[in-house]
């Protein structure tokens, strides 16, 4: 249908393949998470904020937002990287919330550099 729409609107345009789109992506992604890695690893400390949501279908998901400041020039600039934002699969307990937060920090490297760790006001443990 949309393809039908496009093809009225202008007869040349070819819209771009579906597998196309799907490796940009992965290259962009790849390309956004090396560059948080990267900004992550020349931090002293690393601050996080984890939360846990559903969305409309009652799918749970877990997010990690870093909090860091780093220095440019005379300045001090806080920057904030949303790292994680994965599927959550079983109960909202508190050893189940940090198994998950383990395994996403140390895929960046930033473990000993953890100092502070804030539950949303809305994660729940059961």
């Amino acid at each position: 249908m949309f393809k039908k729409f496009l093809s009225v609107i202008n007869p040349l345009y070819k819209p771009i393949c579906r597998k196309t789109i799907k490796k940009r992506i992965k290259v962009i992604s790849s390309n956004v998470e090396e560059t948080i890695r990267k900004n992550l690893s020349v931090s002293d400390a690393v601050n996080t904020t984890v939360y846990i949501w559903t969305d409309r279908k009652m799918r749970l998901f877990l997010g990690i937002t870093a909090h860091i400041i780093n220095e440019e020039g005379n300045k001090l600039k806080l920057n904030l990287y949303t790292f994680a934002c994965e599927p959550f699969v079983g109960m909202h307990t508190g050893k189940h919330i940090l198994n998950t937060f383990e395994k996403i920090v140390y895929k960046y490297l930033i473990v000993s550099k953890v100092e502070y760790i804030k539950l949303s006001p809305t994660t729940l443990l059961i």
